[in-house]
């Protein structure tokens, strides 16, 4: 039977989170209610089923099989926000494997000491985390979005299996994997896709109750089970005839820029909607820099104006564009 224990500085909401997660578990009880995140639209309430739970969790053992021993006792960090499936479902794998689980407060640098089998995080909080903190981890599950090319670099060099996860709370957690360097993600046992006349791709996991599952995620399919993500449908910038896929600008810019920063949308009326850069603050602006990192891109993709700002996070650790757009219609001059 798993252990539960509290990092000290977990407040009486966070362990009381964990404790109704572990009740509800524990209960047998067929029904779960979540909401989701809010990183692609206002946050709503989905109900799972624990048929669809356990299955999720059953895929991603399979997948955990050639990475390390389940058979023994394992230890688990919780991290995340219990709240959401990411940080919920953290859980529950530690639950369904029997290891003891560690709950720490929702913070950017979780404060881990030893050593863990698997956990859950951002990349934020991965970014975060000290030479010694990776030490003692073995497998690391990212979540939150895709990384920058800087991100993915410092990464790659930590003594600790990474891989990234593509889901939300209406699969259930992730339905593929990736290791860090893979361009493309691999469907986990049970789940297939394919893709509409637009691109967007189609989830169907009869394990799990989804059947023809809609999404907005731009995909190209690259057969036995395989998909590139490309970004979201929603997310593409319609500038005088052209699409500018935001995530596809900031991978080029991210080679040759090593500031953090993501590209939204702003009205224009010559051009219908321009492309508008956001960065984190800067001490020291170098345009030069800049004009060189532009220069990889061909001119239709490049962004019209450069805003520094305090970067927006969705609580999922993903670029709030919505946010982020509203900002630089306050700051931007087009």
């Amino acid at each position: 039977m798993s252990q539960l224990n509290f990092h000290p500085d977990c407040d009486a909401s966070r362990q009381q989170s964990a404790k109704d997660a572990v009740a509800w578990w524990e209960s047998g009880q067929s029904h779960l209610t979540i909401s989701t995140s809010g990183s692609t639209g206002e946050p709503k309430n989905i109900d799972l089923n624990r048929q669809g739970i356990e299955a999720s969790i059953a895929a991603t053992e399979r997948y955990a099989e050639g990475l390390f021993p389940l058979g023994r006792r394992g230890r688990t960090a919780i991290c995340l926000d219990m709240h959401h499936v990411a940080g919920l479902f953290s859980l529950f794998r530690g639950l369904a494997w029997g290891w003891d689980i560690d709950v720490f407060p929702i913070k950017r640098q979780p404060d881990l000491q030893g050593k863990y089998d698997w956990i859950s995080l951002i990349p934020q909080q991965a970014m975060a985390l000290t030479q010694d903190q990776w030490q003692g981890l073995s497998v690391c599950l990212l979540g939150g979005g895709p990384l920058s090319t800087l991100e993915r670099d410092h990464l790659t060099s930590q003594p600790c299996r990474i891989i990234q996860g593509y889901g939300m709370t209406e699969t259930y957690t992730h339905i593929a994997l990736k290791r860090l360097m893979d361009e493309s993600y691999q469907c986990l046992p049970g789940v297939s896709v394919s893709a509409d006349d637009s691109g967007c791709l189609i989830i169907d996991c009869p394990d799990r109750g989804i059947h023809n599952l809609l999404t907005t995620d731009l995909v190209d399919l690259q057969g036995c089970g395989r998909f590139q993500w490309l970004g979201r449908a929603d997310d593409v910038i319609l500038s005088a005839g052209k699409k500018i896929h935001p995530e596809v600008v900031e991978n080029s810019l991210q080679k040759h820029w090593s500031h953090r920063g993501f590209l939204v949308a702003l009205d224009h009326q010559q051009w219908g909607q321009a492309a508008v850069w956001l960065s984190e603050p800067l001490e020291d602006f170098d345009v030069q820099q800049w004009q060189k990192a532009l220069a990889h891109l061909p001119s239709w993709q490049r962004p019209k104006a450069f805003v520094q700002c305090i970067l927006p996070l969705t609580a999922s650790g993903k670029w709030d564009r919505r946010k982020g757009r509203s900002t630089a219609q306050e700051l931007a001059l087009l």
